[in-house]
């Protein structure tokens, strides 16, 4: 068969022998080939240590015992390409954005240098991080939900996810402070309470003044 990657391979490395270097170009080659050994098993084997200076596309699978990457990135498609394999890291994206605090039918307006919150997403894993400032209220009417960047996962058994937040400057009195209680298969937290008897309750309309902050810092899964 003849090599997918190898013709890429060679045409960016120059291979050295006793102190001269000698440019292939586009080679296609039968059969297996080795790089440090007479016994290839697969199509392309390279025993001991080798140097890329340029990338290199392939569509095949690799496998490397160890990855030393001296230019410090691994890029990710845009459009992930999801695997079902559990040891496989599929996804990788990091960037913010523009957040929505709902009240029922209504909500409340953000202020335009403090309205976004910054994520990482790193296979099924996001953490979302940042301070919103509530500048003014548009007509709430009952509980606070405020925005996701991805919808989380949907799991077994009614599971949801708990994360830190901080309530600040709100006018009111919330002794046991605020946690963010993130809805399954929802792309929104919803702003809740512990009280003294375990039970927790949500933070509506009526316990925030019409301009205050909060503060997140947590984690959730999503599909």
């Amino acid at each position: 068969m003849i090599k997918k990657v190898l013709g890429i391979l060679l045409i960016i490395m120059a291979v050295s022998f006793s102190g001269y270097a000698r440019d292939f170009g586009d080679v296609n080659v039968l059969g297996d080939l080795g790089v440090g050994t007479t016994t290839p098993t697969v199509e392309l084997q390279v025993v001991g240590d080798f140097i890329l200076s340029k990338s290199i596309t392939t569509g095949e699978a690799a496998t490397l015992p160890t990855v030393n990457l001296t230019g410090g990135q691994i890029a990710f498609p845009a459009s992930p390409s999801s695997s079902a394999d559990v040891n496989t890291l599929d996804e990788y994206e990091e960037g913010s954005y523009v957040v929505v605090v709902t009240s029922g039918t209504g909500g409340y307006t953000l202020s335009g240098t403090s309205n976004s919150f910054f994520y990482t997403k790193t296979g099924r894993i996001v953490q979302i991080l940042g301070t919103l400032s509530i500048s003014s209220e548009d007509s709430p009417t009952s509980i606070l939900e405020v925005t996701l960047p991805f919808t989380p996962t949907n799991l077994d058994d009614n599971a949801g996810f708990f994360g830190h937040l901080t309530l600040h400057n709100h006018g009111g009195s919330i002794p046991n402070g605020v946690l963010a209680s993130v809805l399954e298969a929802s792309a929104v937290f919803e702003i809740v309470t512990i009280q003294d008897n375990g039970t927790f309750v949500n933070i509506d309309k009526d316990d925030v003044d019409t301009a205050w902050l909060l503060t997140a810092n947590f984690f959730y899964i999503t599909e």
